[in-house]
C-alpha cells in the first residue's frame, strides 16, 4: 500500500468517524443560566469532535444560529450554547447541530403572571430505573412547567458519566422541552476523592450568581413574584472545608434572600430539615434553618429520604399556628424507590404506603401559591395544600389554610 493511498484511507476514515459523531447528539437539555426572562442555555453532548453549533427561532422554521463552547468532559464533548436577548413568555425552538433533536422551551414572564414548576425526588438510577422515570418524566412534560427541579441524588455515582446519560435518556420528552433547574445531592459526588462532582458541573450551566470558586453549586433566580434558591448541603473538595462552605453559603443566602422583595420565597436542599424517613429527623439543617425563618421563606424543598411528607408551618425548631408566622417544609417521594414514612408532630401529611408514584407541582400566582402532589401513573391529586399571600395570612389559622386531597 503506498503511503499516499494510506493517507487517503485514514482521512476518509476521520471525516467518517466525525459525521458519526455528529450523528450522535445526546443529553439535550436547557437551562436559565441568567435571567430567566431573556437567557436559556442549551446543553448537550457528543463523542470528540461534535460541532458546537445550533439554530433556534419563534418556529420550527428556526432561522437563526448561535454557537457556544466544547470541552472535553468524561470522555466526550459537553456543548453549551447560551441564547441572550430573548423575548419573556415566549416559546421558543431549538435544534443542536449534527442531528440533535427539535426541541423547545418557554422563556419566564416579566410580570406576576401565573407559572408552574415541578419538584423531583431523587431518581438516582443506575439503569432505566424500571420506568418509573420515563413515566414520571413523561407525565411530567405535559404539564405546561415553566422549569423542573430534580432536588439532588440525580444519580447513583455521579463519577459515572454512563448513569447520567441513563439519567437523559430516560427523561427526554422533558428535558427537551423543559428548562432544568437541579440541586446537588450526595450521590451526585460519589466516586470523587475529594466530593467536588466534576461530571455534575459539566452537565449544567446554571446562574453564575453564587459564591467565587462554587459557581453552580448555589444559586438563585426570580420570575415574577417569586424567588428560588438552589443549595448543595455538602459542598466539600473545593477552596474552602465543608463547614467553611455552607457558612459561605448561609451568608450568601442571606444577603440574596435580603436584598429580593419576592413576595415567595423559596429553596431546595437535597437533605431535609423535618423528616421521619431514613437519613431524616428533627430540626437538621440547623445552619440554613435560621436564614430561611427570618426571611420567611415560603417554603424549603428536599429529596434524600426517598419518602413524601409534609410538615405544619414550622419556625424555631416549633409547630407554629399560621403562615404568617411559619415555613412549609416538603419533602418529595423518590423516583427510584420510596418507602413509608411514620409522620410525627411536626408531620402534616406523610406517605404510608410503600411505592407510590409521587411527583410535586407548584403553581404560583400573584396572590397565592398551590402546591399538588400528584400520582404520575393516574394523574389523581394525592395531596394538595394552598398558602395565601403574605398580607392576608395573620387573618387565618393554618386549619384554614390547608386544602388537603387525599386519594389512593
Amino acid at each position: 500500500m503506498s503511503k499516499r493511498f494510506a493517507f487517503v484511507l485514514a482521512a476518509v476514515g476521520l471525516l467518517s468517524f466525525t459525521a458519526g459523531a455528529w450523528g450522535q447528539v445526546s443529553n439535550v437539555h436547557s437551562t436559565f443560566s441568567g435571567d430567566p426572562t431573556s437567557e436559556v442555555t442549551v446543553s448537550w453532548r457528543t463523542p470528540p469532535f461534535g460541532g458546537t453549533s445550533m439554530q433556534y427561532g419563534l418556529t420550527s422554521d428556526l432561522g437563526s444560529s448561535a454557537t457556544g463552547s466544547a470541552f472535553l468532559s468524561s470522555g466526550g464533548f459537553q456543548h453549551h450554547v447560551t441564547l441572550s436577548g430573548l423575548q419573556p413568555n415566549t416559546t421558543y425552538y431549538y435544534k443542536p447541530a449534527g442531528g440533535g433533536p427539535l426541541g423547545t422551551f418557554k422563556t419566564a414572564p416579566a410580570d406576576n403572571s401565573h407559572f408552574r414548576f415541578a419538584v423531583i425526588g431523587d431518581v438516582q438510577g443506575y439503569s432505566s430505573v424500571s420506568g418509573k422515570w420515563t413515566a414520571a418524566s413523561n407525565f411530567l412534560a405535559g404539564q405546561d412547567l415553566l422549569f423542573w427541579v430534580p432536588l439532588g441524588d440525580l444519580v447513583q455515582n455521579g463519577a459515572t458519566q454512563t448513569e447520567y446519560d441513563a439519567f437523559w435518556s430516560g427523561c427526554k420528552a422533558l428535558s427537551q422541552s423543559v428548562p432544568v433547574m437541579p440541586i446537588i445531592g450526595n450521590h451526585d459526588e460519589y466516586g470523587y476523592a475529594t466530593g467536588w462532582p466534576q461530571n455534575y458541573l459539566d452537565q449544567f450551566r446554571l446562574p453564575d450568581n453564587g459564591s467565587a470558586g462554587y459557581q453552580g453549586h448555589w444559586w438563585a433566580i426570580e420570575v415574577g413574584p417569586m424567588q428560588f434558591i438552589g443549595l448543595n448541603n455538602s459542598p466539600g473538595g473545593g477552596p474552602l472545608s465543608n463547614e467553611q462552605a455552607r457558612a459561605t453559603q448561609a451568608a450568601w443566602m442571606d444577603q440574596q434572600m435580603s436584598q429580593s422583595d419576592a413576595r415567595w420565597k423559596f429553596a431546595s436542599l437535597h437533605t431535609p430539615t423535618w423528616s421521619t424517613g431514613g437519613h431524616g429527623g428533627e430540626n437538621l439543617n440547623s445552619d440554613y434553618r435560621p436564614t430561611w425563618e427570618a426571611h420567611h421563606a415560603t417554603a424549603v424543598f428536599s429529596g434524600h429520604t426517598h419518602s413524601f411528607e409534609v410538615t405544619h408551618p414550622m419556625r424555631d425548631g416549633e409547630r407554629v399556628d399560621s403562615w404568617a408566622e411559619g415555613t412549609f417544609y416538603y419533602n418529595s417521594a423518590g423516583i427510584n424507590s420510596n418507602g413509608a414514612v411514620q409522620g410525627a408532630w411536626f408531620s402534616e401529611f406523610w406517605q404510608s404506603e410503600s411505592g407510590l408514584p409521587l411527583v410535586g407541582i407548584v403553581d404560583v400566582f400573584e396572590d397565592e401559591v398551590i402546591v399538588t402532589t400528584y400520582n404520575y401513573q393516574t394523574g389523581e391529586i394525592f395531596h394538595q395544600v394552598t398558602i395565601p399571600e403574605p398580607a392576608s395570612m395573620s387573618l387565618l389559622g393554618a386549619g384554614a389554610l390547608m386544602t388537603l386531597i387525599r386519594r389512593r
